[in-house]
């Protein structure tokens, strides 16, 4: 019990550090998401401003 954390974030990393390709490409297309929507969420403020 007292390695459990220790052991926990260790796997983690190796999780992550094995599977880079798939986790940059999950981000880059969260971020890609969040951009379009904040793209769109400006376009459509500044429209019904007009």
């Amino acid at each position: 019990m007292y390695f459990w954390i220790n052991a926990f974030v260790r796997e983690f990393i190796a999780t992550i550090v094995s599977e880079r390709k798939r986790h940059a490409i999950v981000l880059g297309a969260l971020i890609l998401f969040g951009a379009l929507t904040a793209l769109m969420h400006y376009l459509s403020t500044a429209v019904l401003s007009l």
